[in-house]
C-alpha cells in the first residue's frame, strides 16, 4: 500500500478546556493548510468541554479517539482513506493549552499500557501547555493574576480537593513501562 504522507498526525486542539472546539474555524483552516504544507494526515479530536462533562471526560474522549485511529492502522477502520494515506508508525500527539495538556496524558498513558495496533508515537508537540504544578514558576510568580485564572479553570474543569496535585494537571510523567 502506497503512503503518500511523511508521518501521522493527531492533535487535540482546544484553547482552553471550556471555550473552545475542534470545529472553529481558525483551526480548520490552520490544520488543513499545516496538513497540505507538511503532507502529513489530520485528526483533530472535538472532546466534551466543561463545565458539563467534568474530567476525566475529555481525556477518555481523546483516548478513543486515538484507539479509533489505531483501529486503522491493521487496515481495518471504518474509514478506508484512513487506513490508505497515513503512516501509523510516524505518529506525533500534539495541542495548545488544554489540548496540549491532553496530548501529553495521552502519550503518557499509551507509553505506560499494551497499545494493540500498529500506532508508533514519534513525538508530542505541546504548544504553550496548560500545566499546574504544586510549586510555583517564575512566570506564576511573575505574572500571578494569570496563575490565579489558570487555576480557577483547573478547579472550574476538575472540582475535586486534589487541584495542582492531580495527575492530569501536572507534568510530572509515569515512566513505568514506557
Amino acid at each position: 500500500m502506497h503512503k503518500e504522507e511523511d508521518f501521522g498526525f493527531v492533535p487535540s486542539s482546544k484553547d482552553v478546556v471550556v471555550v473552545s472546539t475542534a470545529f472553529n474555524s481558525r483551526y480548520h483552516h490552520y490544520l488543513s493548510a499545516l496538513a497540505a504544507l507538511a503532507n502529513v494526515v489530520i485528526v483533530s479530536v472535538e472532546y466534551r468541554l466543561a463545565p458539563d462533562h467534568r474530567l476525566p471526560i475529555p481525556y477518555d474522549d481523546c483516548w478513543d479517539a486515538f484507539q479509533w485511529v489505531n483501529s486503522h492502522s491493521m487496515g481495518y477502520g471504518p474509514e478506508i482513506w484512513l487506513s490508505n494515506y497515513a503512516d501509523f508508525e510516524k505518529v506525533f500527539l500534539a495541542g495548545d493549552s488544554a489540548g496540549a495538556n491532553i496530548a501529553h496524558n495521552l502519550a503518557m498513558k499509551a507509553g505506560n499500557m499494551q497499545v494493540v495496533g500498529g500506532v508508533k508515537i514519534l513525538g508530542v508537540v505541546l504548544d504553550q501547555p496548560y500545566f499546574l504544578g504544586e510549586e510555583l514558576t517564575s512566570s506564576e510568580i511573575r505574572y500571578p493574576d494569570m496563575y490565579a485564572i489558570a487555576s480557577a479553570f483547573w478547579h472550574y474543569a476538575c472540582p475535586s480537593d486534589t487541584g495542582s496535585k492531580d495527575g492530569c494537571c501536572s507534568t510530572k510523567p509515569v515512566l513505568l513501562g514506557m
